[in-house]
């Protein structure tokens, strides 16, 4: 029982409906003010949460004077878990009233003599730059901080750089030369740089510095091939175009040759650039980078992810037209290859196809005759697939929803649809709760597309344990 540590705050503190906020700082500001340290850093992580129960202003503008003092006079472990509040309740920093206040208190830590202080200084700083972007002092401090003999402290400089340039013009511009100097001196440490690499991203207030980051990065390529360093780069260079809109074309290119890269986390990366970039611009991408795209798809590490550009590809009618009359073949082939592997990929294939043909009929375009035949052949199938062999809920509902989606922009297809999915449900009555109605006697016509609950039924998980052993399927082909 010695060894036991009475605990001052009421674990339920956050819970009682009946305590006000301010008995709640009160309880907290005395853990603040225990001279036992763990009371004091269990009394700041509390913080969060009171303020996530009570987010009133002349709450959270007291709390944080009371963190920015304690953070002044109290030591590194509690200027940490300060720091961890300013991170976790980033939303509520804008109802601080006295701003030059509370950054002052926390400043005058930055002219310590501990660099270990002086680096959670700087990001607690970062940490709450949204409601401090233009602070010139600020800004002094972390171009100082940059060089900096302790790695600790420039590490975290690197840190508030990041979070600065986010949000203020003036400072990312400013920093634009700084740190290319760093990233290209000799005696900036790799590994420094690859932290220096990701400020570059925010470097695109101005059209001059945005050409010349880009120009850095891609001198830094060949010099720096290795795998953390090409990811930081691909990805800063997407972020950069994502945001101006004005290299897309170049950057598809790019992420394009890297595609080709062995290394599954490169591959990776770039995946998931082409992604962005495709929901962002699809309709800027050039024509032959769709044909590489296409060429590329069955030979990467993540067909999966591949397919999943190509989707969001399909969203952007131009992109569409450009597919149906130029990479129609390829596209097929592609997707002729995917329906024969697993579902979650050939799910996808087949969502590709649905888009292409839904645009076709939206534009009263005839949809090419073998799209369709292999929608026909292959929807029913892979449902029928899907639940006789348990495949995943959530390609069963991909199979679900390209269906309805044929069926809005098709009646005669609709039609056929229903009646499939009417005798699922008598063929598998364990496996579906009801969500048709019944509208006729007339047994040709007992499921009708209007009256068919779609949504409800791609929503609805069958219960697989109940499917018959000695279930059997004899395709037919439903015809648009």
């Amino acid at each position: 029982m010695m060894g036991m540590r009475t605990n001052i705050f009421n674990e339920n503190f956050l819970n009682e409906t009946d305590q006000d906020a301010n008995s709640v700082l009160i309880e907290l500001d005395k853990g603040l003010r225990s001279t036992k340290t763990g009371e004091q850093c269990e009394a700041i992580i509390r913080f969060p949460k009171l303020f996530e129960k009570y987010p009133f202003p002349i709450l959270i503008n007291s709390s944080f004077l009371k963190l920015a003092e304690f953070f002044r006079i109290g030591s590194n472990l509690s200027r940490l878990w300060v720091l961890r509040v300013c991170q976790q309740s980033e939303k509520h920093l804008e109802k601080i009233l006295n701003v030059d206040e509370f950054v002052k208190r926390i400043f005058m830590v930055i002219h310590s003599n501990d660099p270990v202080a002086r680096a959670l200084t700087l990001r607690t700083l970062g940490a709450v730059a949204c409601v401090i972007p233009e602070k010139q002092q600020v800004h002094h401090a972390i171009r100082n901080a940059l060089d900096s003999h302790d790695t600790v402290e420039v590490e975290a400089a690197i840190y508030a750089s990041v979070q600065f340039a986010a949000q203020s013009k003036s400072f990312a511009v400013g920093m634009c030369s700084k740190v290319a100097s760093m990233i290209e001196s000799l005696q900036t440490p790799v590994s420094m740089k690859i932290l220096l690499i990701p400020v570059l991203r925010h470097m695109y207030h101005d059209a001059n510095t945005a050409a010349l980051v880009r120009t850095l990065c891609h001198n830094l390529l060949p010099k720096y091939p290795s795998e953390q360093f090409v990811i930081a780069i691909i990805q800063s260079l997407s972020h950069l175009s994502y945001v101006t809109s004005v290299d897309i074309p170049d950057q598809v290119d790019l992420l394009l040759v890297y595609l080709k890269d062995p290394r599954k986390k490169v591959q990776l990366a770039v995946l998931q650039s082409l992604n962005k970039l495709a929901g962002k611009g699809a309709y800027l991408w050039p024509k032959s980078a769709i044909n590489k795209l296409l060429t590329l798809t069955m030979q990467c590490s993540y067909t999966n992810m591949a397919l999943d550009v190509v989707i969001t590809l399909t969203g952007c009618p131009t992109t569409c037209h450009t597919m149906l009359n130029e990479e129609r073949n390829q596209i097929l082939e592609m997707c002729k290859s995917c329906l024969l592997l697993e579902h979650n990929v050939g799910g996808k294939a087949l969502t590709i196809l649905t888009k292409l043909v839904s645009y076709c009929c939206t534009e009263n375009i005839a949809p090419p005759t073998c799209f369709v035949e292999h929608l026909n052949m292959n929807l029913e199938y892979l449902i029928h697939s899907a639940l006789h062999n348990k495949a995943p809920l959530k390609d069963f509902r991909i199979y679900l929803r390209c269906g309805i989606q044929l069926s809005r922009v098709n009646q005669a297809f609709g039609e056929n649809f229903a009646e499939t999915i009417a005798e699922l449900l008598v063929e598998n009555s364990a496996c579906f709760t009801c969500v048709f109605r019944k509208t006729t006697s007339n047994k040709a016509s007992i499921f009708n597309l209007q009256h068919v609950d779609f949504e409800r039924l791609q929503d609805h998980e069958p219960n697989y344990s109940d499917l018959q052993t000695g279930f059997s399927y004899n395709p037919r082909r439903r015809k648009f």
